[in-house]
């Protein structure tokens, strides 16, 4: 069953999953005192900017190819299990995802980027169903384990700060 949702739907809402994270990150970065945390957080940033950008090369090649609107794996279950991982992310679902209140502690914080990390992976994985071109399958696959990458990165931050 085919729907309007297409790959490039797809691809726009992981964009704006990116675009929250590094706002996100880019505010977090003033609340924290350590240099080394902050580097890791602002470095962190930087890297949602580099996906939002990679996201983004792969929605233009969606648009400007003739492609079929989705992969054959994307029914119309698929899509309203991504439309809910969307809607229901963490920083897509809060309004205003990448202003901090202020009053959030460091471990907060990373607790908050940890949600954020785990999220997008499981929205990531969900993007594949939409993709039907196995280079750029691999191109998902090396942002979601990018994204793993983030966690571990947090956890050790969290790790030291404890």
């Amino acid at each position: 069953m085919k729907t309007a949702f297409t790959a490039v739907d797809v691809f726009e809402i992981a964009e704006r999953i990116e675009i929250n994270g590094m706002a996100f990150y880019q505010n977090a970065a003033r609340k924290f005192t350590n240099p080394q945390a902050k580097h890791l957080i602002l470095d962190l940033a930087e890297k949602e900017k580099d996906h939002r950008k990679r996201f983004a090369t792969l929605k233009d090649r969606y648009i400007h190819e003739p492609r079929e609107s989705m992969a054959p794996a994307a029914d119309a279950q698929s899509l309203k299990d991504l439309r809910t991982l969307a809607e229901t992310h963490v920083f897509l679902a809060q309004k205003d995802s990448g202003v901090l209140k202020g009053s959030e502690s460091t471990e907060e914080i990373i607790f908050a980027a940890l949600d954020f990390e785990k999220d997008s992976i499981v929205y990531f994985l969900g993007v594949k169903d939409f993709v039907d071109d196995e280079k750029d399958k691999r191109q998902v696959d090396k942002i979601i384990y990018e994204e793993v990458e983030h966690i571990g990165d947090l956890s050790r931050l969290l790790r030291e700060l404890i």
